[in-house]
């Protein structure tokens, strides 16, 4: 003998139309909330951040940063990477001093004036740091298709 009830049994087609209601009215309660100027955002309602500037870094030559490809920020060496190619170096920028060097300076393929694909002969494109027992080690892209790892402690210039 069961003990349990027996109630009408709800079709899957049922469950299915009423979790994608409770769904539907429940998203835009939730995205409300989150654009209430609740920290996630500017405070104004739209959940975009502000940025003002704070300071600029001129490169170590004064030139004109007219080509560079993807930067990245490596909290534990305090130090900002950009892969370069005006000055033809993975320029590296002190974090917490603003102090700015060049790794391999010239060693890059830069940004040539004529190439049969556009910004397919550029170097360096793209960098990233990567953590070893000795260090950190840079890894960049160069053109033809190539990736030079460069030590960023003996490098520095």
């Amino acid at each position: 003998m069961s003990v349990v009830p027996r109630g009408p049994k709800m079709s899957m087609r049922r469950i299915v139309y009423f979790a994608a209601a409770a769904i539907l009215v429940g998203l835009p309660s939730f995205a409300a909330a989150q654009d209430q100027g609740n920290g996630q955002g500017n405070g104004q309602g739209n959940g975009e951040e502000t940025f003002s500037l704070v300071t600029t870094v001129q490169t170590p030559n004064n030139s004109a940063l007219n080509g560079f490809d993807i930067g990245f920020v490596d909290p534990s060496a305090g130090t900002y990477f950009l892969a370069d190619s005006t000055d033809q170096a993975v320029l590296a920028i002190d974090t917490r001093t603003k102090a700015p060097t060049f790794l391999d300076q010239g060693g890059f393929n830069g940004a040539p004036a004529t190439c049969a694909v556009p910004h397919a002969c550029n170097g360096p494109d793209g960098v990233v740091p990567v953590h070893t027992q000795g260090g950190v080690q840079i890894w960049a892209g160069n053109y033809p298709s190539n990736i030079k790892v460069l030590d960023s402690s003996q490098e520095r210039r």
